[in-house]
């Protein structure tokens, strides 16, 4: 957790323009991060795993409507209530898969906000 707290920071320490990739995004990669970390220890943290999920709604939130992929935008609601659901369930197996999908989403959201190549 430790490790992933340092992400958050230096991610966040970054000096952003306009043309750069959207903070929240990069705050998602160290939400579900987070939970992962959470899920993954000898005696799961669900607490911690809550809190990192609360995190990443919030963010999630906040760049949705910057999204105009209504299969990406469906897919990343879904993810969330996966991974919601392995939560309140106290299912480690659920919630570790459901945040392996969740990180792959985000490496999806990276590239949609990847400026084209130059050609």
């Amino acid at each position: 957790l430790s490790a992933v707290e340092g992400y958050r920071i230096l991610v966040s320490a970054q000096v952003r323009s306009a043309s750069d990739m959207p903070l929240e995004v990069a705050l998602l990669d160290y939400a579900g991060f987070r939970y992962q970390a959470s899920v993954r220890a000898q005696t799961p943290l669900w607490s911690e795993a809550r809190l990192a999920l609360d995190f990443a709604e919030a963010q999630w939130r906040a760049i949705s409507s910057r999204i105009s992929d209504n299969a990406l935008k469906s897919s990343f609601v879904a993810d969330l209530a996966a991974m919601r659901a392995a939560l309140e369930a106290s299912d480690a197996s659920a919630a570790q898969n459901a945040v392996a999908v969740e990180l792959d989403r985000v490496d999806a959201l990276e590239q949609y906000f990847s400026p084209p190549p130059a050609q």
